[in-house]
């Protein structure tokens, strides 16, 4: 299993860095056998394929930005979060890799993920509350130690007005989240959302509130249902657009129409520019070497066929944009109903 740091040995191995006095590691030796081999762990099977992962950063990404702008209303001074990576692990290596005490905010939603977590950095929370709260004493707000309740309650004001409702927006081409905060709790192994086998999906966010820096980790259980794993699968078919549910068990003629013209659309077809042809003996070919002309069949200026899966539909006129070639559509080839 892959071994994951917590906060603490991160924090001492960037001190030990930051001081010289980690030794040098030995020179690599490539091994004799030098065959590509993909190790696959049983115990931390991928859940999801590079596209899913792909689709599950743009929604972050978005996320992202939509925050920066809000924040940039609620605090005051420079913020900005840009969404760093998004990785499959066990619910174990997360929770062991997020410090303690710390902020997680567990989240109900209508989705077939059920619950989430989102996890706050310390130096976070408080640069949040202290901004909030305009306090300029930095020992009001002590990092590493349990919230009270009153920043409990502090906490759970941003959370739900500021990341909760953007979370929603940002899924809301795949799934109809309504999250819902159910408590705020600061140690990761009290009321676990998965069991420490379980594989999720953890989204880390990088944060930085005018000079303090942390990360935002948001937590999601891999329960994502056929209908979710299908959308995120296509996402490149279906962004920007208002997906119907289209894995029904009795799906509506209307949702079969719909999402047959969403795959037409998306569909990646062939096309071909033939700027001429010759036919040549076997003894030509044979004598065939560089710096060797090929007289086409058509003129200088004549346009050029156009093909569509090895089928003629137009022509056109070759151009340059900017050091490459295009081509100028000057005719389309109307189809012969006879």
């Amino acid at each position: 299993m892959t071994e994951v740091l917590s906060q603490h040995e991160i924090d001492t191995l960037l001190l030990a860095i930051n001081a010289g006095d980690t030794s040098e590691s030995e020179e690599f030796k490539p091994a004799a056998d030098c065959r590509k081999i993909k190790i696959y762990d049983f115990k931390r099977p991928d859940k999801f394929t590079k596209n899913q992962i792909r689709a599950i950063s743009i929604v972050h990404e978005d996320f992202c930005r939509n925050v920066t702008n809000k924040m940039s209303n609620l605090f005051t001074g420079l913020t900005h979060i840009h969404c760093a990576s998004v990785d499959q692990l066990t619910y174990e290596e997360y929770v062991r890799s997020i410090p303690t005490p710390t902020t997680i905010s567990i989240v109900e939603t209508n989705s077939s993920m059920k619950t989430i977590e989102m996890e706050i950095d310390p130096a976070i929370t408080f640069a949040m509350m202290k901004n909030l709260l305009g306090s300029e004493n930095d020992s009001n707000f002590r990092e590493q130690h349990e919230l009270t309740t009153i920043e409990q309650k502090i906490m759970e004001y941003i959370v739900q007005s500021l990341f909760l409702p953007t979370l929603n927006d940002c899924w809301k081409n795949y799934d109809e989240l309504n999250t819902e905060l159910v408590k705020i709790k600061t140690y990761p192994n009290h009321d676990p959302i998965a069991r420490w086998g379980d594989m999720v999906i953890l989204v880390t966010i990088e944060t930085k509130i005018n000079e303090i820096e942390g990360m935002i980790n948001i937590c999601y259980p891999a329960r994502f249902d056929k209908n979710l794993m299908f959308k995120l699968n296509n996402w490149s078919l279906f962004q920007g657009e208002k997906l119907p549910n289209l894995i029904n068990s009795d799906p509506t003629k209307e949702e079969k129409e719909e999402f047959l013209k969403w795959s037409a659309d998306a569909m990646e077809i062939e096309c071909q520019v033939v700027l001429g042809n010759k036919k040549i003996t076997i003894e030509e070919l044979k004598h065939m070497d560089e710096g060797t002309i090929l007289e086409l069949d058509k003129l200088a200026g004549e346009p050029v066929d156009i093909y569509i899966q090895n089928k003629k539909i137009a022509q056109g006129e070759v151009i340059v944009i900017d050091e490459t070639y295009g081509v100028r559509v000057t005719d389309i080839m109307r189809p012969n109903l006879d």
